[in-house]
């Protein structure tokens, strides 16, 4: 917890990454996410970033996300609460994600009884950006199951 407070107060909101360029963040894209073509990596980099007052451009996000959580992930405290949902739950992840190596995810996935699971082709962990066509029916459809 102390590690955490101290991450938070020394990197507050105002800790960006900067960039020179919109290309420069496309290629950052490109590098997390070698899946990720150009194009797309630079219309993710146009709507995602954001230029400030000094000229560069930084990402349109809160830092603190990227800051340690202030206890570990406890796999059998997460399937408590996972068993507590009782509403219509759509979990989708990549074929091809790494996610997939977990050895408590399908315990975690079953843990939730009113679960529908898909598996999204050619696709990583980051399916909004591999496969967003796939992505959009999948949850598109879903919505119109559960109306």
């Amino acid at each position: 917890m102390e590690k955490w407070i101290t991450e938070v107060r020394e990197r507050g909101r105002n800790h960006f990454r900067q960039y020179p360029s919109l290309d420069a963040g496309a290629r950052q894209l490109q590098q997390t996410n070698p899946r990720l073509d150009s194009e797309f990596a630079l219309e993710l980099a146009q709507t995602g970033m954001r230029q400030n007052a000094s000229g560069k451009w930084v990402w349109k996000f809160d830092p603190l996300h990227r800051t340690t959580a202030p206890q570990p992930f406890y796999t059998e405290q997460a399937i408590e609460f996972l068993r507590r949902i009782e509403c219509p739950t759509l979990t989708i992840e990549g074929k091809d994600s790494h996610q997939t190596k977990r050895t408590d995810k399908q315990k975690r996935f079953e843990a939730i009884s009113n679960r529908r699971h898909i598996v999204i082709e050619n696709a990583g962990h980051m399916v909004h950006q591999d496969n967003p066509e796939a992505l959009a029916n999948v949850v598109a459809e879903f919505f119109e199951l559960e109306q």
